[in-house]
């Protein structure tokens, strides 16, 4: 595996990082990397373990990261630094959105826009482990859009979650909860 370090602002049009296989991502502090473009990722992550670590601040108008972007994608590991801001601003769609299966997301720093698993296979577990702030007008997190051959998420919050609707929305079921904390 090669890393990518990204030690200067990368702000513009289209995706400013499309991780390919064999790729891991180091984003320094104090750097700030957003897309302008309306329904674009900030950063795309296609294949199969991949582990990236977020300490500067992550933008988008629609989705700031998009890790597994594939459903056969797997083991993929993404962490929010404490101090890290990852944001979106279109409620239409979530600052993270975790495809493939068997992902594991860390936050210790803050989300804003919210996060979505959209693990397609039957069997398999991510987890997303909050030690910070996940926040969004909607669902702080996400657990798919449909109720066939979704894997097992698991939620450790150490943090706080809290969403406008639901602090964590599991469909067909949500919590009415929000916010969560601890």
């Amino acid at each position: 595996m090669t890393l990518r370090i990204v030690n200067f602002d990368s702000v513009g049009a289209g995706i400013r990082v499309d991780l390919a296989l064999g790729e891991n991502l180091w984003i320094a502090p104090d750097v700030i990397v957003g897309t302008t473009d309306d329904y674009q990722y900030t950063i795309r992550v296609s294949g199969s373990a991949h582990t990236m670590h977020v300490y500067g601040t992550v933008v988008a108008n629609f989705l700031a990261i998009g890790v597994g972007v594939g459903s056969m994608d797997t083991y993929n590991r993404l962490v929010i630094e404490a101090g890290a801001l990852v944001q979106n601003f279109n409620d239409l769609s979530m600052a993270i959105q975790v495809g493939g299966t068997k992902a594991t997301l860390i936050n210790k720093g803050t989300i804003i826009g919210g996060v979505n698993f959209l693990g397609v296979a039957a069997t398999g577990q991510s987890t997303l482990t909050n030690d910070g702030l996940i926040e969004s007008d909607w669902a702080a997190v996400g657990r798919n859009f449909s109720t066939t051959n979704m894997e097992t998420v698991v939620f450790v919050n150490n943090g706080t979650a809290r969403g406008g609707q639901w602090a964590y929305m599991a469909l067909p079921k949500a919590s009415t909860l929000s916010p969560i904390t601890g």
